[in-house]
């Protein structure tokens, strides 16, 4: 007789149970467990975008889960599963992998070799997790040992009186080179962002600066990445960048053209129609596509830069 599991490895399908251990180990943090995951999965010929499909159906149902628990659909596989899942994991770090499995599964084609194609996407999610002062209990438990790094170098100082003025020390060492009247772009390199607090800051301009007031207007087809939460975290870190306080105020408006998203991909754009350019036209490349009738397909095609 054939068994359940002989029929998933004939077409290369995905078992329930590896979605969500991948699942467990992003909840954990715990690259080396992702990786041992897609070890076990590349024994079957696995298809990947199938398992990014299902990857992102389960997120979905935990991010609704965050928001009610009824909501979730009675008679979905792993229920009480997801539920546990959607207690343990934070609702910021849910959309940062379900909008970074969206690009990946789109972007996984392109990959030349599927395998580290997924193991790339997986890793990228825990890069790019978030790791604010506030989310210590979440995601920034390592960041704790930190400070006791630095309490003996204070100890040695013998100068307690000082210790209340460094509260603003760390404001050179990530606006060296970033001022008020830096563009919007600079600042937002200089503040040294992570997770969906970068990628709010990276869609948005500078519309207007009045001394403690700024005003930014964000990208309308990017409305989703703004919340009171995020708002909050950006005006912080733009305090801190330039060592002042200021009041943060984000508009919604329609497609802009010129924020730091945007020209980040035009200069992706450029550098690809550049190397386009210079591979078509090589003559060593005419040659063989004349001798071997070859085809070049141009979404295969790198800067050496990229």
């Amino acid at each position: 007789s054939v068994s359940e599991a002989d029929v998933r490895t004939m077409l290369g399908t995905i078992e329930r149970s590896h979605v969500i251990e991948i699942l467990r180990a992003l909840a954990d943090a715990d690259a080396v467990a992702l990786l041992a995951v897609v070890e076990q999965l590349s024994q079957q010929a696995p298809d990947y975008e199938g398992l990014l499909a299902e990857l992102l159906t389960d997120l979905q149902q935990i991010a609704i889960a965050q928001v009610s628990a009824e909501a979730v659909d009675a008679h979905i596989e792993a229920r009480d599963t997801l539920l546990e899942l959607a207690q343990r994991m934070d609702p910021e770090d849910v959309q940062l992998y379900y909008q970074i499995g969206l690009i990946g599964r789109r972007d996984l084609p392109l990959s030349p070799d599927p395998r580290g194609g997924m193991e790339m996407i997986l890793l990228r999610m825990l890069a790019f997790r978030p790791t604010t002062a506030d989310q210590t209990e979440t995601v920034a438990r390592p960041v704790k040992l930190r400070p006791a790094a630095t309490t003996p170098a204070t100890n040695r100082a013998s100068a307690p009186s000082a210790s209340p003025t460094p509260a603003k020390a760390p404001v050179p060492s990530s606006a060296a080179s970033v001022s008020e009247d830096s563009d919007w772009s600079s600042l937002v390199e200089g503040m040294r962002l992570k997770g969906m607090v970068r990628e709010l800051a990276m869609n948005c301009t500078l519309e207007q600066q009045a001394g403690e007031q700024w005003q930014l207007t964000l990208d309308g087809e990017h409305q989703q990445l703004l919340n009171k939460t995020r708002q909050q975290q950006l005006e912080d870190k733009l305090a801190e960048c330039l060592g002042k306080n200021l009041k943060l105020k984000i508009e919604i408006r329609g497609a802009a053209s010129d924020t730091p998203a945007r020209q980040r991909q035009r200069e992706i754009d450029q550098r690809h129609a550049g190397a386009v350019e210079a591979i078509t036209s090589d003559p060593n490349v005419k040659a063989f596509q004349k001798a071997f009738g070859a085809t070049l397909h141009d979404e295969t095609i790198c800067p050496r830069d990229s």
